[in-house]
């Protein structure tokens, strides 16, 4: 090959190259430019106080029940968020109902504090099963919440309960109050009590603690005299679903169960607590209004099962983040810890979002898709940071911890999409 002839090549290669990272870029930019006109800028700290975002939670509340997602259990920024729309929605729409991802009995003794005054915030939130809420970031939403009660009559009351079906640790102690004290209640309680700790309760399911089960509520409704008929409800519906989930008997049917038993907990409860507005507080993968996939098994989750309610207005927020600490299980060393990673890799939401204008925003998803540039970007399934509970770092990198990414169609999976920079975990309520 002549000198002549390769440095035609390397001219045509060079021009080429020059060509493709200026179609890139300009394409970038174009999503980038795209993006900052929809973002709507938002700080944990100051929602009432933001007109722009004001505007945003005025549609959002049109809706009957919205669904306030997170991208990890243990994340400071997400909970002060949420908190904050939660307070608009009760200050300016009429919420009278937050339900939040515990098991409906374990929050009786939240509710009671909430609505009258009744014990203490923070042993209630300690009675909780799950660790995730028993943080100070919720600790003052609860405050809030009971002080607005103090205020307003009766009927303008918030209630705070869950919608959660793992456990019946909390319908166990109301139980234990009102039902007489036979020995064989006595002992049956007891029994269900130790099982309870266990958190997994399907894997001891068998006919004989079916009946141990159907005893208290057979028990629960010869004493209902004793007890508020919306409380005997309550009871009365965690021990029937959570003896649901525990006949599934196999942890493959356990995640789909779990989610239909939630969705018809949130629409019962709603029911009976009179609730026009209700907002969910609970993970991503149960607020998204798509088929959720957990350990490869995919099963329809809450938020799909509200949103193909035709007598259900539902709006779902998904949460996401690029890097920063958050609060999980650690697997390995079975303990309660704060994680930190890196930025997210490219191919994910965050290596685009980390470029906005804003360092936190809400983004509309309804409208991005009307949007050719993100439309685009959104049908190329991006990648977003997912944690669970517990978090096994067995695989990190020497870059640091690597969240379990979601692939995902945005705009299939939520409504709206809050996006947070830099993270730091949530904060342990002192005991």
């Amino acid at each position: 090959m002549s000198n002549l002839t390769k440095s035609l090549l390397l001219v045509l290669a060079t021009t080429f190259y020059n060509y493709l990272s200026y179609g890139q870029t300009t394409s970038s930019k174009k999503l980038i430019n795209s993006l900052n006109k929809l973002i709507v800028p938002i700080e944990a700290n100051e929602f009432l106080t933001k007109n722009a975002f004001k505007r945003k939670e005025d549609e959002i509340f049109k809706y009957s029940i919205v669904g306030l997602g997170e991208g990890t259990h243990g994340t400071s920024d997400f909970f002060k968020i949420k908190s904050q729309i939660i307070k608009y929605g009760i200050e300016n729409h009429s919420l009278k109902l937050i339900m939040i991802e515990e098991s409906l009995g374990n929050t009786f003794l939240l509710n009671e504090y909430v609505l009258k005054g009744k014990g203490d915030a923070k042993g209630a939130l300690n009675f909780f099963g799950a660790w995730i809420y028993r943080v100070n970031e919720v600790l003052e939403l609860v405050e809030y919440v009971k002080k607005y009660n103090e205020k307003v009559s009766d009927n303008s009351k918030v209630s705070f309960l869950g919608f959660d079906v793992q456990s019946i640790k909390g319908c166990l102690l109301n139980l234990q109050e009102i039902l007489p004290q036979k020995e064989r209640t006595t002992n049956t309680i007891k029994e269900l009590q130790t099982m309870d700790k266990s958190y997994k309760l399907y894997t001891f399911w068998n006919d004989t603690i079916v009946q141990k089960v159907d005893y208290l509520i057979k028990e629960l409704e010869e004493a209902s005299n004793q007890l508020e008929p919306i409380k005997k409800e309550l009871i009365k519906l965690n021990l029937l679903n959570t003896k649901q989930l525990w006949l599934s008997g196999d942890w493959k049917k356990f995640y789909g169960l779990r989610d239909s038993l939630m969705y018809h907990t949130v629409l019962k409860v709603r029911q009976m607590c009179g609730a026009n507005k209700v907002v969910l507080w609970g993970h991503n993968g149960h607020i998204m209004k798509y088929i959720s996939d957990t350990e490869n098994l995919k099963y329809q989750s809450l938020g799909y099962l509200l949103s193909r309610n035709n007598d259900v207005n539902y709006y779902s927020i998904g949460f996401d983040f690029n890097k920063g600490g958050f609060k999980a299980f650690d697997e390995q060393e079975r303990k309660h810890t704060n994680f930190f990673v890196n930025e997210a890799d490219s191919g994910s939401t965050a290596s685009v979002f980390k470029n906005l204008k804003y360092s936190s925003f809400f983004l509309s998803l309804d409208e991005a898709i009307q949007n050719k540039e993100v439309n685009k970007f959104l049908l190329k399934q991006p990648f977003y940071r997912q944690v669970q509970a517990t978090y096994d770092k067995s695989n990190d990198t020497e870059k640091g911890y690597t969240a379990r990414d979601e692939k995902a169609n945005l705009w299939e999976y939520y409504n709206g999409w809050i996006y947070v920079n830099e993270t730091k975990p949530s904060f342990f309520i002192e005991k």
